[in-house]
């Protein structure tokens, strides 16, 4: 399960481990509520107490499988909220990126224009008509 997991960071491992733990109890749970159900041809009545003994069970499953699906909901969050702060990163990088090479494209456009136009050939003026 941890292998299928696959946490990772501290939060994750704790998280993760509350998964296994909780996966565990119900296992446990059912291998008891097996035992009772087995005994004496699967009477309950015939366990002392059984009735109760089975209400009990039932309700530690019930706040095992509540605790375990918490647990991976909070472990589907964990790893939004890292996948979301990634993205973050990644578009503020992308924006200083941008703005470098903005920036530079800048400088290369007013440099063209520069040159344009100390290269280009001014008319001669003569009297009043000019001339190419």
């Amino acid at each position: 399960m941890r292998k299928r997991l696959a946490p990772k960071g501290e939060l994750e491992i704790f998280v993760v481990n509350h998964v296994i733990s909780a996966a565990w109890g119900l296992r446990r749970a059912v291998a008891v509520e097996s035992a009772l159900f087995t005994a004496d041809d699967g009477h309950i009545g015939a366990v002392a107490d059984g009735l109760s003994k089975m209400q009990l069970l039932s309700r530690y499953q019930i706040t095992l499988e509540r605790s375990l699906y918490k647990a991976l909901e909070s472990l589907d969050q964990l790893r939004s909220a890292k996948h979301l702060n990634q993205a973050e990163d990644r578009m503020a990088e992308y924006r200083v990126l941008k703005a470098r090479l903005d920036k530079k494209l800048d400088k290369i456009s007013r440099f063209r224009d520069a040159e344009k136009e100390r290269t280009q050939e001014k008319p001669v003026e003569i009297g009043f008509v000019s001339q190419k």
